[in-house]
């Protein structure tokens, strides 16, 4: 009898151990993927200011085409 009870606790303290291990893990890949999503947050914030610059110099250069100049 005392060596099952010895087994169901290090049955038991195995488990604890496995999930400490498994939620540790869990954690740091949390943190991984928030970084990743901080990193794609950055980049697409980029991405449209470059689209609103592209957009602006676009409408000047209608603008421009527009006067009725003729550049010699």
């Amino acid at each position: 009898m005392e060596h099952n009870i010895d087994d169901m606790k290090r049955y038991q303290q195995d488990m604890r151990n496995d999930f400490n291990t498994n939620m540790t893990v869990f954690a740091m890949e949390l943190q991984q993927q928030k970084e990743v999503q901080e990193e794609m947050r950055k980049d697409i914030r980029s991405i449209n200011k470059t689209v609103a610059n592209l957009q602006k110099f676009r409408a000047f250069d209608i603008w421009v085409n527009s006067l009725d100049v003729d550049v010699y």
